[in-house]
């Protein structure tokens, strides 16, 4: 026996071939090995890379969906399968396309199963033929979403722009003219805040020829025409933001560069019928009034038969200020057939909601 080992080993040193071909079959038989380790490691702890994204049914780890419930019959596919990155890119397909589908996501820390189903088709082409109702139109120009601007550049759709703001409506009326419709019919500019009729409230807005002589800075566009407000509080907000940007909290009082206008309030129903548009007929409501956004959405839900195709309204000033009538709104698109980019989701905390969107609900009637 010895001889012969001793015989083997010499005929291995002389052969360089043999030591090649003895390598390469431990090199084979060593990632065999690694393979088998990889693959009877337990699905939850193997790196994301052997996971497969195609996997429609997954769920998460049960210690993970314990203490969390999802509602789920109100979630758009669109919405959560991705948020969009900017105001101006959001809502393109959710108004030209239904949804007709049913599978499984995950939203936030528990599992979502989504069932959205519907034949029902937009009433419309995208932007095409439309009406559009916004409230808080601002200068017509500044911050407005896709739907809007495809509505406002289409030659036979129609819109009522309302600003409150009596500075502001001067630059809306002048960008219509210049950019949309010079003869005021088809896109009408309406100077106007929508409140409960017969009352008259306070609105709150920024003193920017004050402000910029006080300061010797020229204003952005944001703080001159975008921060007035039935809210004081979100006026404030705005100007404290743009006070701790340039350093002013120390030297300059936010206060002195509010002013307040007594303003007389018109319902929805006073712009749809001064404008003879019929309530059913109306295809998009866009809403952006610095935090007043829920209450104009309570009054908008009690029109009867006005039930728009595409609802979009400012959610981080809304959810902020007044959660209790935020959440109402929420309940009363969903009782109504609405689905939004905002599900609740029920954990050990309670119920919360969640916009995919940071910056605007989108609802979506889809019966």
């Amino acid at each position: 026996m010895n001889i012969r080992r001793s015989k083997l080993s010499a005929t291995m040193s002389r052969s360089p071939r043999n030591n090649g071909q003895m390598n390469k079959w431990l090199a084979v038989l060593a990632a065999v090995l690694l393979l088998n380790a990889v693959y009877t490691i337990p699905t939850t702890l193997r790196s994301p890379s052997f996971v497969d994204d195609n996997e429609s049914d997954r769920t998460l780890p049960e210690s993970d969906t314990k203490d969390a419930h999802v509602s789920t019959d109100h979630v758009p596919n669109d919405a959560l399968a991705q948020a969009p990155k900017s105001k101006e890119e959001h809502i393109t397909n959710e108004v030209s396309e239904e949804t007709n589908a049913t599978s499984n996501e995950k939203v936030g820390d528990g599992a979502v199963t989504m069932k959205a189903h519907s034949s029902k088709e937009a009433k419309k082409p995208h932007g095409s033929g439309q009406i559009l109702i916004q409230i808080g139109a601002n200068d017509g120009k500044q911050g407005n979403v896709k739907i809007v601007k495809d509505i406002l550049e289409s030659k036979n759709s129609r819109a009522v722009l309302v600003e409150g703001n009596p500075s502001v409506f001067q630059l809306l009326e002048q960008n219509v003219i210049s950019l949309y419709d010079d003869t005021l019919k088809r896109i009408i500019p309406m100077n106007a805040l929508v409140c409960e009729k017969g009352q008259t409230l306070s609105f709150f807005i920024v003193d920017d020829q004050k402000l910029e002589s006080g300061i010797k800075i020229r204003l952005p566009h944001w703080v001159r025409y975008q921060i007035s407000s039935l809210n004081r509080e979100s006026v404030e907000s705005g100007l404290t933001h743009f006070f701790r940007i340039k350093q002013l909290t120390k030297t300059h009082n936010i206060d002195d560069y509010i002013k307040i206008q007594k303003i007389d309030c018109t319902s929805v129903e006073d712009i749809m019928s001064s404008h003879d548009i019929d309530a059913a007929e109306v295809d998009v409501v866009a809403i952006d009034t610095e935090g007043y956004d829920a209450h104009i959405m309570l009054q908008i839900l009690k029109v009867a038969n006005l039930k728009p195709h595409t609802i979009i309204f400012e959610y981080k000033s809304a959810i902020n200020l007044y959660p209790i009538e935020f959440e109402e709104v929420m309940k009363g698109l969903e009782s109504r057939g609405y689905i939004t980019n905002c599900p609740e989701i029920m954990g050990s905390s309670g119920g919360q909601r969640k916009c995919k969107d940071q910056q605007d609900v989108i609802a979506t009637l889809l019966s």
